[in-house]
């Protein structure tokens, strides 16, 4: 999933996508892409880099954007600390 855009690169959603499909399907098939990701073929290359390269940072930054967007059940006081620390320096910080 881009973390610039949000798009979702699930072939079914695509190419692949047919009339019979129902959201239960649709559901299914984002769970098993969330669930194994593919940092050899990434929508978003930076993810994918640090996914393979320092898995902990990267579920530190997955959940602390799963409690910023989705009210997730685990804050990161250093997330939240660097993200103050680069809007005092004049960064804006758009939540959508």
């Amino acid at each position: 999933i881009s973390s610039v855009t949000g798009a979702i690169c699930l072939d079914i959603l695509k190419d692949q996508w047919a009339a019979a499909m129902t959201i239960r399907t649709v559901l299914l098939s984002l769970q098993a892409l969330l669930a194994t990701p593919e940092p050899d073929d990434p929508q978003d290359a930076v993810v994918a880099n640090q996914y393979k390269k320092d898995k902990r940072l990267f579920e530190k930054t997955a959940r602390h954007w799963s409690n910023v967007y989705a009210n997730g059940p685990t804050s990161e006081p250093e997330c939240d600390a660097a993200v103050k620390s680069l809007v005092e320096m004049g960064f804006e910080e758009v939540i959508k």
